[in-house]
């Protein structure tokens, strides 16, 4: 029996559609692969690899697994990840926008250099500029959900300094349940968390963000346990005066930053600051201040107005260290760069006349 002609179109729609999603299924992927590679070295100088990409034409799902990204030198790893899925929601069709409802990263890797002042090992992706951007241009349109970064890891090298120091963040989380340029989802709050451990240290935010509506609202709960203080005080803009030696810093801080159209923004902080084991010697390792412990309690701190509200500060086994010199200088006149203290000379007595029997001088 001959096929109407209805049924012949919709065989015929029917195998175009397996044919287009067996090319996306199958074909697609390593022509991806195979392009992304070679134009990444074209355009960076630097070899990406690419173990393998799996697209999903009917869950509208994408997966990048086993990336690695070299330095100039072909060898040293830059950026690496094991693997990136991303699920695309078909109401982008609708939306005339990108909806990404799912968006994976797993075992990210990160490898920075810095090699002198304001240079990095991707100095050189920063100078390679694109066609300049028109002013009119609206910000892109999008929608991203549940992203979320788990077992990521970044080695910063600083060679900039006159010694040169390692960091070491390991253990990364990060969620970010959504953000979004789409009306319709501005409005919703989100509630990212970010989790790492920094040369040691925990440290840990949690809050809540409004963004990319006309008023927003960012609040941000600050988690950090025993921060080696000498270890990041050679990033300081200027020499201190005295050698910190020793010292851990922690606190536990709320952090709420709002702006809007019709008020001026606001940065406000409330929590507790404390500082544990300090010592500070002077330039020439003689002990000048030691602290066992200081615990300050925050109600309100206006950081843009600098307005702060104690509630309570307590100090444990203050020891303070004073010496003076043959010259008459104390230890700490030195370090403000005082000269030799100066005994005051009383003038010599004037002679008056004489009244009633007595002498009297002005």
């Amino acid at each position: 029996m001959p096929m109407k002609r209805w049924q012949k179109v919709v065989a015929g729609c029917a195998a175009v559609l397996v044919l287009a999603a067996g090319f996306v299924a199958f074909a697609l992927p390593g022509i991806v692969r195979s392009q992304a590679m070679r134009r990444v070295e074209a355009a960076t100088g630097r070899t990406l690899a690419i173990g393998d990409i799996s697209l999903n034409p009917f869950t509208w799902t994408a997966e990048v697994r086993d990336v690695r990204l070299t330095e100039r030198d072909k060898a040293t790893p830059f950026v690496s990840f094991s693997s990136a899925r991303v699920a695309v929601s078909p109401a982008s069709i609708f939306r005339g926008a990108p909806i990404v409802s799912e968006a994976r990263i797993r075992s990210p890797y990160l490898h920075l250099v810095r090699t002198g002042a304001n240079r990095y090992n991707f100095s050189d992706l920063l100078e390679q500029k694109g066609p300049p951007k028109k002013g009119d241009e609206k910000p892109a349109r999008f929608s991203l959900n549940n992203i979320t970064v788990s077992g990521g890891s970044v080695d910063f090298i600083d060679q900039g300094l006159p010694a040169e120091k390692r960091h070491q963040v390991r253990g990364i989380e990060i969620a970010l349940p959504f953000v979004s340029t789409i009306p319709h989802y501005a409005d919703r709050y989100i509630d990212p968390r970010f989790r790492a451990v920094v040369n040691g240290s925990p440290l840990a935010f949690d809050g809540k963000l409004k963004p990319f509506a006309r008023a927003a609202e960012y609040s941000v709960t600050v988690s950090l346990k025993e921060l080696d203080i000498p270890f990041y005080l050679a990033y300081l803009p200027a020499k201190l005066p005295v050698r910190v030696t020793a010292g851990k810093g922690s606190t536990e801080l709320a952090v709420t930053f709002r702006t809007s159209a019709e008020h001026r923004p606001e940065l406000s902080a409330r929590g507790s600051v404390s500082l544990s084991g300090l010592r500070v010697d002077d330039p020439a390792g003689a002990p000048l201040a030691a602290m066992g412990r200081l615990d300050a309690a925050i109600v309100r701190a206006e950081l843009l107005s600098r307005e702060f509200s104690l509630s309570a500060v307590t100090v444990d086994a203050p020891a303070f260290t004073l010496s003076r010199d043959a010259s008459g200088r104390w230890n700490v006149q030195r370090l403000a760069g005082g000269g030799p203290a100066r005994r005051r000379r009383s003038p010599p007595p004037r002679r008056g006349r004489r009244r009633g029997g007595s002498r009297w001088r002005r």
